[in-house]
């Protein structure tokens, strides 16, 4: 096949960044979100968008209630650097329609792109499901040219899940899993997550598999008494998702009571990593979590790594 010996390419999205670098065009990003930091090589990037909320020193109540009051008043919660747009100029925009919270939203880019009369092509990801993810990748390589490298990409990741699914126990011996997205208020992970515990050897209690997160209550949890938590709370390192448990088991005692927490079976991880971001790197976190799942049933975890750290059990009392 003969590719194009240059195409100018920004990226609004860390997982479309990722996308493009797995399918050798890193060399032709222009720019790049003010998220995008995987692979590290991007940082150097210009950045084309930037958060309305701030988030900094902000607890996780504090950012829900402020991104809750953002969006009812019509606003949005991440702006383009329009003028830098018209600068860069560039052929094809990643973005994505899945989340107004998550990324800028693809109205936004359009609106953007008009205005400005740029006549770049925007691609529009809207993965739901783990099959989505593939074939998103997959359309980003129809769109950089790159359609052949993004089909081979996509049939070993095939095979990966393949093979997490092969090595699971049988359904009676799967524990129930609970994946927390945000703390405070609680939020069940949805989209591909429910999948990757299920192919990872997990029944979720909550999630639906292609269903956006949503907010939960902590009497539901309670009621689904999971036996392992995974809490990966978007855009957050380990450390301030250990934070954010330790604050936790503070203040909400039916937190302390749960069966997985009482039994020390409450994982952090790191979600920009694994399970957030709809790229390559969602089969890394079904291969993460068959250790974390196994690890309930007395399974050595060695090495943690530095992207899931078990946390210790609750105090009795």
């Amino acid at each position: 096949m003969t590719y194009s010996l240059r195409m100018r390419i920004a990226s609004l999205l860390p997982s479309a960044t990722e996308i493009s670098c797995a399918l050798g065009r890193q060399a032709d990003l222009v720019a790049r979100s003010h998220e995008c930091d995987f692979p590290a090589a991007v940082v150097g990037l210009p950045v084309l968008t930037r958060s309305t909320v701030d988030v900094a020193g902000r607890t996780p109540a504090q950012i829900d209630a402020d991104v809750s009051a953002h969006l009812a008043e019509g606003g949005s919660t991440y702006a383009i650097d329009e003028p830098l747009l018209r600068e860069l100029a560039p052929d094809l925009i990643l973005t994505q329609a899945l989340c107004d919270i998550c990324a800028v939203s693809a109205g936004e880019v359009h609106r953007a792109v008009h205005a400005l009369e740029l006549g770049s092509r925007v691609l529009t990801l809207t993965p739901l499901s783990l099959e989505a993810v593939f074939e998103s990748i997959e359309e980003v390589g129809e769109a950089v040219e790159r359609a052949d490298v993004a089909r081979a990409l996509t049939d070993s990741l095939r095979t990966r899940v393949a093979a997490a699914r092969a090595a699971r126990p049988a359904v009676e011996s799967r524990p129930r899993v609970l994946a927390l997205e945000w703390t405070d208020p609680p939020f069940v992970g949805g989209h591909w997550v429910p999948e990757q515990i299920e192919a990872a050897g997990g029944i979720d209690v909550l999630g639906t598999p292609g269903r956006a997160s949503f907010r939960t209550s902590w009497e539901a949890i309670a009621e689904a008494r999971p036996e392992i938590v995974i809490v990966l709370p978007c855009g957050y390192d380990l450390d301030d998702v250990v934070a954010q448990v330790e604050a936790l088991s503070i203040r909400e005692p039916s937190w302390r009571a749960l069966p997985a927490v009482q039994a020390g079976n409450v994982w952090a991880v790191e979600a920009s990593a694994w399970f957030s971001r709809p790229g390559p790197r969602v089969v890394e976190g079904i291969e993460a979590l068959g250790p974390i799942l196994r690890a309930a049933s007395g399974e050595v975890v060695d090495p943690p790594g530095t992207r899931r750290l078990r946390l210790p059990a609750a105090p009795v009392g």
